[in-house]
C-alpha cells in the first residue's frame, strides 16, 4: 500500500486486515440469518416466504419473472447491501460500547433503508414493515457482535483499526 508509510505502516496494515476479516465474517453471518424474521413471519401468516427475496431481486431486475433469476439477483443485492453496512459498522463502531452504539446505528440504518430509500422503491414498499425491520436488526447485529467479539478476544495492548491514527 503505497499511501502507508512510516511507523504506522505495520499497525495500519494489521488494522486493515482485521477490518476486512470482520467485515467479511459479518457479511457472511448477515447473509445467512438476516432474512429469518421475515421468512418466519411469512410462514406464520400464510404469506409467500419468498416474497422479500423476490422483492430484493426486483430491485436489480424489475421486469424479470423467472424465479431463479430473481433469487440470484436478490443474492447479489442482499450481499452488496450487507457488505456495505458491515464494512461501515466494522470501521466506525467504537471499541467501548460497541453493542449499544451498534443498536442505535441499526435503528438509523433501518430508517434510512426502509423508510427513506425503501419507500421510493415499489418492490420494497409493498412488503410488511415489521418483518423487514426485524430483518434489518438481525443484519446489523452481525457486525456489531463480530466487532464486540473481536475487541473482547484481542489481547490487551494490541491495536486495531479503531486505535490507529495515521500521520
Amino acid at each position: 500500500m503505497p499511501f502507508l508509510s512510516g511507523a504506522n505502516d505495520v499497525i495500519a496494515r494489521g488494522a486493515l486486515r482485521l477490518w476486512l476479516a470482520n467485515t467479511l465474517l459479518a457479511t457472511l453471518v448477515a447473509g445467512l440469518f438476516s432474512g429469518a424474521p421475515s421468512t418466519v413471519w411469512a410462514l406464520v401468516t400464510d404469506r409467500d416466504p419468498w416474497e422479500a427475496t423476490l422483492a430484493a431481486g426486483r430491485l436489480l431486475l424489475p421486469a424479470e419473472t423467472s424465479f431463479a433469476c430473481l433469487v440470484a439477483a436478490a443474492a447479489l443485492v442482499h450481499g452488496a447491501v450487507s457488505l456495505f453496512w458491515a464494512g461501515v459498522l466494522c470501521a466506525v463502531l467504537p471499541r467501548r460500547h460497541a453493542v449499544l452504539t451498534g443498536a442505535a446505528a441499526g435503528g438509523l440504518i433501518a430508517v434510512l433503508d426502509l423508510l427513506v430509500i425503501g419507500r421510493a422503491l415499489s418492490a420494497i414498499n409493498t412488503l410488511p414493515f415489521g418483518p423487514q425491520l426485524a430483518d434489518h436488526r438481525c443484519s446489523v447485529a452481525s457486525p456489531v457482535f463480530v466487532v464486540a467479539y473481536s475487541h473482547a478476544a484481542r489481547p490487551q495492548g494490541r491495536k486495531t483499526s479503531h486505535d490507529v491514527q495515521l500521520d
